[in-house]
């Protein structure tokens, strides 16, 4: 299991980190690596700080568009990796588990910011609209000054 200093080194970095990185698998194989917005990032996105409220909770939450090719890689192999960093700093964590796709309204409404119609015109409702969650099972990286590898589950 996790030591305190380390799960206060991955949850700030959950909070602090600009983007976050997704991987999935591609249909050919390769791994498929996109920058994302980190929606536990309070100062880009402070009406979703209930996603920090259990500082022992590091469930990884993101929303993209159902008609996305991440959705359609995380329906045929939902075995996904995220990866968060600042930059100027020596520490970085991948976590590594099975994402889900959430079917919760109650959630993707309050999950909701009013500028993603941009992005999903029909807003909370739209069918384009999807959220991906995953319970990390594996965390590793760099914490100055040792990597690490840890089960969480």
């Amino acid at each position: 299991m996790l030591d305190n200093e380390l799960m206060e080194l991955i949850t700030r970095l959950l909070r602090e980190a600009e983007i976050m990185y997704l991987a999935t698998k591609g249909a050919d194989g390769h791994p498929q690596i996109r920058a994302m917005f980190n929606l536990r990032n309070e100062k880009q996105f402070p009406t979703l700080s209930f996603l920090n409220q259990d500082p022992d909770d590091i469930t990884i939450t993101v929303s993209t568009n159902t008609s996305s090719r991440k959705v359609e890689e995380i329906r045929n192999d939902p075995r996904i990796s995220v990866y968060y960093c600042k930059p100027g700093e020596s520490n970085g964590v991948q976590l590594s588990g099975t994402a889900e796709i959430v079917d919760d309204k109650e959630f993707k409404h309050r999950l909701w910011v009013d500028w993603w119609e941009r992005y999903y015109p029909k807003g909370a409702e739209d069918p384009d609209y999807t959220v991906i969650s995953m319970k990390p099972t594996l965390a590793r990286g760099w914490a100055t000054p040792r990597k690490f590898e840890v089960r969480l589950r």
